[in-house]
């Protein structure tokens, strides 16, 4: 996509992305209608590893982007890190992508890892809506919304992202600052998600350390959403400032 707009990046990107937890959420329904009168020991089971894997999911996930940070920190600002684990797989076939339009299958597959808590959420509770024997359209609407919501921030984000990284991309040092600054933000924010989360699921699961983990059972992550995406604003308007102070007035 060398030289060529990535305004859309985001947007095509999210359909993908939200397209699979739209037909997972939907599968899951389908599962949880079928089982319906059964789902106590699902449910339980669900319960008692939902949670775990999102929050060790989390955790793995700070461990790359901080370990990234440390590898461009030790090798200058010369160096390469791609910062998600599946995005490890799939970056060579971003070489292939020449049109925007293109991204939308690469964020098929990012959305295969299920890589957020709240997806993983969302699914638990299609799944618990349709035991519950909500109908379609209320089942429906949670995926529906999911991916309304991706779309609108991930094609903000976009944008931001291409504005911030427009004003990064000639230079090393910005191009190194620009990649600290998300990779660090990223890597924090999922360190915190996903010590929260094992912290209040061992705090739930396990009575000897509830007392020890009390502190944390009332502890809300859900704003780090948005506050994320404000972080995002706030670097797209820097960058933006200081790009067009130092661009040359005709």
């Amino acid at each position: 996509m060398l030289k060529r707009s990535a305004y859309g990046v985001g947007l095509f990107f999210s359909l993908g992305h939200s397209s699979v937890v739209f037909l997972m959420a939907v599968v899951a329904a389908v599962i949880g209608k079928a089982l319906l009168g059964a789902q106590d020991g699902i449910g339980v089971f669900g319960g008692w590893v939902g949670p775990f894997v999102a929050g060790a999911y989390l955790l793995t996930v700070a461990i790359v982007n901080l370990s990234g940070i440390a590898r461009m920190l030790r090798e200058g600002p010369h160096a390469h890190t791609h910062s998600g684990l599946l995005a490890r797989f799939i970056a060579p076939l971003t070489a292939l992508v020449s049109r925007q339009w293109q991204v939308l299958p690469l964020g098929f597959l990012m959305g295969l890892g299920f890589d957020t808590a709240s997806e993983i959420a969302l699914l638990a509770l299609s799944g618990a809506a349709a035991q519950q024997g909500l109908g379609w359209a209320a089942i429906v609407a949670l995926p529906l919304l999911f991916a309304a919501g991706m779309t609108l921030l991930d094609t903000l984000d976009g944008v931001a992202m291409t504005h911030a990284y427009g004003w990064a991309l000639h230079d090393p040092r910005k191009k190194k600052a620009y990649n600290l600054l998300v990779t660090g933000l990223s890597g924090a924010i999922a360190l915190v998600i996903g010590v929260v989360t094992l912290s209040q699921w061992a705090g739930e699961h396990f009575p000897v350390a509830a007392r020890g983990l009390a502190a944390f059972q009332d502890v809300d992550v859900s704003p780090l959403g948005f506050w994320l995406a404000g972080a995002t604003l706030v670097l797209f308007v820097l960058a933006s400032l200081r790009y067009n102070a130092r661009r040359p007035h005709s």
